[in-house]
């Protein structure tokens, strides 16, 4: 049975793992670069050594805080320009398109499509996109 941490990282880490080793990678290069120059090599290098071990850790962070901004976006819907920014995780969403609000399915590497079809919706009509909130909830039978 997966503990939490295990469970948040086999989730997150197709989507996200790519977008982050990029930003981390270039973090570690520029840094080594910068000690280097002030701390000499052997110095430099012992420290990028570090940063490689803190990667894993460092990636369970980066995936809670990407949890915790859905969960906010959950609670109060933040509707996102789609040329600055698309959906990270796959799944469904609700988008502007042609001037109307509908759900459709986000594939990373695919786009938008239509959640009852499958047909792909022209993305240069979209305009915004939103994470979608929970489902009603069934009232409790008390009797």
């Amino acid at each position: 049975m997966m503990d939490i941490k295990e469970e948040i990282l086999a989730q997150m880490d197709s989507a996200l793992r790519p977008e982050f080793d990029k930003a981390i990678d270039n973090t570690v290069e520029g840094a080594f670069k910068e000690d280097v120059k002030t701390l000499g090599f052997m110095v430099a290098n012992s420290i990028k050594c570090q940063w490689e071990v803190m990667k894993p850790h460092l990636f369970y962070a980066y995936c809670l805080g990407v949890k915790a901004q859905e969960a906010k976006a959950q609670a109060v819907p933040e509707w996102i320009e789609y040329e600055k920014r698309s959906p990270r995780i796959d799944g469904r969403y609700q988008i502007f398109i042609d001037g109307e609000q509908i759900a459709a399915d986000w594939e990373s590497g695919f786009g938008f499509s239509c959640p009852i079809g499958g047909e792909a919706l022209i993305q240069q009509k979209i305009t915004h996109w939103s994470v979608l909130g929970e489902d009603p909830k069934e009232p409790a039978n008390d009797l």
